[in-house]
């Protein structure tokens, strides 16, 4: 199945996926078999498919499908962040939380 169809169902089963990127990930990485008991291996992180690409075709569909569209809020919220044409990514804040990013990085 490609993961444009499966962006598709899982937006159609799951409303609430509709507002909110990191639950469609979450929801679309667990149909993909990536996610057992709620943990993701590093192994399986790597392997699955990028997040990005599930986000573009959230896009997409949310635009030739309004039926799927989010909630009013996120539709305005959408909106300001890309009339300020991208600049918020160098102005959110980051946060951190103890990771073993070394082990990452030295894969």
């Amino acid at each position: 199945m490609k993961i444009y169809d499966l962006t598709k169902s899982t937006l159609e089963k799951y409303p609430s996926t509709r507002s909110d990127d990191k639950k469609l990930i979450w929801v679309v990485l667990g149909e993909l078999g990536y996610i057992h008991d709620s943990v993701i291996t590093k192994e399986d992180f790597l392997e699955s498919p990028s997040f990005e690409s599930i986000r573009r075709s959230r896009q997409k569909i949310q635009e030739l499908h309004p039926e799927l569209a989010p909630n009013d809020f996120v539709k305005r919220a959408r909106k300001f962040i890309e009339d300020q044409k991208g600049t918020h990514i160098f102005r959110e804040e980051a946060t951190t939380r103890k990771t073993l990013i070394d082990d990452i990085v030295s894969m």
